[in-house]
């Protein structure tokens, strides 16, 4: 007689699998029983983690992927898949950044783990992309700012516009925008008629970049703004003298 039996699902965590006999017997597995293989059901290998972040990265799910990479790194450190998974992190951040036009928290988040990949693996034959990644996006992060500081300087906001130019200085010194953000910060001040800090926004102007095509121009605008100034300290003398004179006019007695 061959005996018949419906076994149904072993569920784990407290729970107990029943299987039903022909005869309509049961019989309960108890829960502390386990197979061979559940601590791999538990937590995927590095592998099946990896794969589970390129999946997602491949359907566009950048968020997605991104936090399946990160999973990879922290719950394998020692993988040899975390070249990859912290190279791809990056990458997922990247797809995620906007035009320079919106916030830039995902560039910044990308730039930054970018530049933790080439510091973990900097014999990786991954770093010279990574270093493309950050440029490009240095690059967008100075524009931002860049264009921020001229739209206040066509306001005539000069103060807020020196502002975004010297984030530009400071921050990224080394982007296309630096040397544009240095002159437009000198006619900022001539246009609010500061010569004096015109004249050294200019001289500093040369001092970074005495290369220039535009040293001409710039020692031009250093003649102009100096020459103005001395008329101001001119005018400004007299106006003193005058008021000298006039508390001593003899019409006033």
């Amino acid at each position: 007689m061959v005996l018949a039996m419906t076994i149904c699902r072993w569920m784990p965590h407290g729970r107990r699998s029943t299987i039903t006999m022909s005869g309509g017997d049961t019989w309960m597995r108890p829960s502390t029983w386990k197979s061979s293989s559940s601590t791999t059901l538990d937590r995927p290998s590095d592998s099946a983690q990896y794969l589970l972040a390129e999946s997602h990265f491949e359907m566009d799910e950048y968020i997605i992927s991104a936090s399946e990479y990160e999973k990879l790194i922290s719950q394998y450190p020692r993988s040899p898949l975390v070249e990859e998974g912290e190279y791809k992190l990056g990458l997922s951040f990247y797809e995620l950044s906007p035009k320079y036009q919106k916030e830039q928290v995902y560039t910044d988040k990308a730039v930054e783990m970018f530049q933790l990949f080439i510091e973990d693996f900097p014999n990786s034959m991954l770093v010279s992309e990574a270093e493309e990644r950050i440029l490009e996006l240095r690059t967008k992060l100075a524009k931002k700012e860049f264009q921020a500081g001229r739209l206040y300087h066509r306001m005539g906001e000069y103060k807020a516009a020196r502002l975004y130019y010297q984030s530009v200085l400071d921050n990224y010194y080394d982007s296309e925008f630096a040397e544009e953000s240095q002159l437009l910060k000198a006619d900022s001040w001539s246009d609010e008629k500061e010569w004096a800090e015109a004249q050294a926004a200019y001289q500093g102007y040369l001092i970074r970049y005495p290369d220039s095509d535009r040293v001409d121009y710039i020692n031009r605008q250093i003649e102009y703004v100096k020459k103005r100034h001395q008329e101001q300290l001119a005018k400004e003398a007299e106006g003193e003298r005058g008021g000298v004179f006039r508390l001593f006019d003899p019409k006033d007695e």
